[in-house]
């Protein structure tokens, strides 16, 4: 199986990008809430998952995304050979909870889930045995078993996937609930904190434009298995 691993700084809002012939622009429309004081931040070692026809890749597109959200425009670095081979996307990370002085209130792990999946339960009942704890710890370094023990979990489970929307050929795309692990006495039970769905469209052959808020400068490592 393929994977493919991009990572995103936060280091800009536009960025101009040269596309080949034959690739596909991605666009990730995420919204996230706003809690009562400060704002949320998507962070650690976090995975956009998208699945394509024979293949699986992962990304941290996401990372730095903070209160309220917003679009992720990119041309795919690795197109696939045809649009249609587009299926489905997920993700997964750490969401910080932040007050207005900026310092550190919380720190738990988030999913992408359907509808109403994880709200008031731990993730161990989303996927079976697994520890928030554990995952919040794990996805603060780098690769670690735990991150992968996910990665294989979110990426099979049809809870945790959505359909992309291909707005040039009819099909329409799924919205994913995100979902954090941080309500209850514990603080491990999921709630809901905001939303994301993705599309892909084929991409001019000229320079497009990788318009991001407050997300920019896309790397890549990719390693086959």
């Amino acid at each position: 199986m393929r994977i493919i691993v991009p990572n995103v700084l936060s280091l800009g809002v536009v960025v101009l990008i040269a596309s080949a012939a034959g690739a596909q622009t991605v666009t990730i429309d995420a919204a996230l809430a706003t809690p009562e004081t400060g704002y949320f931040e998507l962070t650690g070692q976090s995975a956009f998952i998208t699945t394509q026809t024979g293949s699986l890749s992962t990304g941290g597109q996401l990372d730095g995304m903070s209160s309220p959200g917003g679009l992720i425009v990119y041309n795919e670095a690795f197109p696939v050979d045809d649009i249609n081979d587009y299926l489905s996307f997920g993700y997964f990370g750490l969401i910080r909870t932040l007050d207005d002085q900026e310092e550190l209130i919380d720190l738990s792990l988030v999913v992408a889930l359907r509808a109403g999946v994880g709200i008031g339960q731990p993730i161990g009942s989303v996927f079976a045995g697994l520890d928030e704890s554990v995952l919040v710890s794990a996805l603060q370094t780098f690769d670690s078993p735990e991150f992968f023990e996910l990665l294989s979990a979110a990426g099979s489970s049809s809870d945790a996937l959505g359909t992309i929307g291909l707005p040039t050929m009819g099909r329409p795309g799924e919205s994913l609930t995100l979902v954090a692990f941080t309500g209850g006495e514990n603080g491990d039970l999921g709630v809901a904190v905001g939303t994301m769905a993705v599309t892909a469209v084929p991409a001019p052959a000229s320079a497009a434009l990788l318009s991001v808020l407050g997300i920019a400068s896309l790397r890549r490592r990719r390693c086959c298995a």
